[in-house]
């Protein structure tokens, strides 16, 4: 699997910040930039039409990573426009709060165009139209594709996160769709992540988390009690850090004891 456009870039700094996929798309000269909630400047240079190439090259399965209706939450134009009284440092730091209900429907048929993108017929989608005048007629038989990166579990998140999978799951039965369960391997967002994917059979659900080199050692058995019937998992992202966060013998050690337990 490849992810892209990665992890915190797809739900970026603010809603307003949130990845456009379609902005990253045609001609290269008319693509539209993106400031970085990492603080570094996005040329977008390489686009989904040039990921969904690169996956092809290498033989790897494409993962696009869509947010999943929050975002890091320090500007927005929503926080700026709020009603008279409202708290606005409150709707800019930290809250993730959603994307407004009455804009769902655009942002979800957004994540519909981009799976048209990807596998569309070149001659009667608009989407896969786009696709072949950029160079590819043929689809790019995409197969999976995550919503949300390390979200709060809130109510907030849950029902705007059921509206995408839904509308996924109707027009694209057959797409895997990869969920989240926040940023760490315990806690609450863990534990209502991963109780929204039994309870709506979510196909497979993203773990995030970086743990020091103790923690792997201690949890060589970390998914050998996971439901093998259940949601499956991707490890989008992990890492032992050991104080000041070196790459090392001990820490190299560490993440490939944990593959040997993930291979198991």
């Amino acid at each position: 699997f490849v992810r892209f456009p990665g992890g915190c870039v797809a739900h970026g700094d603010g809603i307003d910040n949130i990845y456009d996929w379609k902005g990253s798309i045609g001609p290269l000269e008319a693509r539209k930039p993106l400031r970085n909630l990492w603080g570094y400047h996005q040329t977008r240079g390489l686009g989904y039409f040039e990921y969904f190439r690169f996956c092809e090259d290498i033989g790897a399965e494409p993962l696009p990573v869509l947010a999943g209706c929050q975002n890091s939450g320090t500007h927005s134009h929503y926080a700026d426009n709020c009603p008279q009284g409202a708290n606005k440092e409150l709707m800019r730091y930290g809250q993730q709060g959603g994307i407004p209900m009455e804009e769902m429907p655009a942002y979800i048929q957004d994540v519909l165009d981009l799976i048209e993108y990807a596998n569309g017929d070149a001659r009667r989608t608009v989407w896969g139209r786009k696709r072949a005048e950029a160079g590819h007629p043929k689809p790019f038989n995409l197969k999976y594709i995550g919503i949300g990166n390390e979200d709060l579990i809130s109510k907030t998140f849950e029902e705007r996160y059921l509206m995408i999978v839904k509308a996924v799951k109707e027009k694209y039965p057959d797409i895997v769709v990869c969920g989240t369960s926040g940023p760490w391997s315990e806690g609450s967002d863990y534990e209502t992540g991963w109780r929204l994917a039994k309870d709506h059979k979510i196909d497979m659900i993203d773990e995030h988390y970086y743990q020091t080199p103790g923690w792997f050692i201690y949890h060589q058995d970390y998914y050998d009690q996971y439901d093998r019937n259940g949601s499956k998992v991707y490890l989008g992202e992990y890492a032992a850090h050991a104080p000041g966060r070196p790459n090392n013998i001990e820490t190299a050690l560490c993440e490939a004891l944990h593959i040997c337990g993930m291979e198991r």
